[in-house]
């Protein structure tokens, strides 16, 4: 049969240029959501010393307030090293 008139021929080059651009938006996809990896990390790293925090101080009454000032200590580091200033609670 004559390549040029051999239907899967056809079928092939569709497929390879459907795959082409599936590609090129994984490709997309995995340089759109590298910058996210570091906050997320930061984010499980916050939630953990959270909860280790929790565990340390037990039940006692103040617990909650080590807990989320813990948080916030972490959260301004974090902010001091992407150079951002944080606005001071009210108080």
């Amino acid at each position: 049969m004559n390549p040029a008139n051999d239907p899967s021929a056809k079928g092939i080059k569709t497929l390879d240029k459907d795959l082409r651009r599936i590609a090129l938006m994984e490709r997309a996809l995995l340089y759109t959501s590298r910058p996210m990896v570091a906050p997320g990390v930061a984010l499980v790293f916050m939630g953990l010393a959270g909860l280790g925090a929790m565990a340390l101080m037990g039940g006692q009454p103040g617990a909650i307030v080590v807990v989320a000032d813990a948080e916030t200590i972490e959260r301004e580091l974090q902010a001091r090293q992407a150079g951002l200033q944080l606005a001071a609670p009210n108080a």
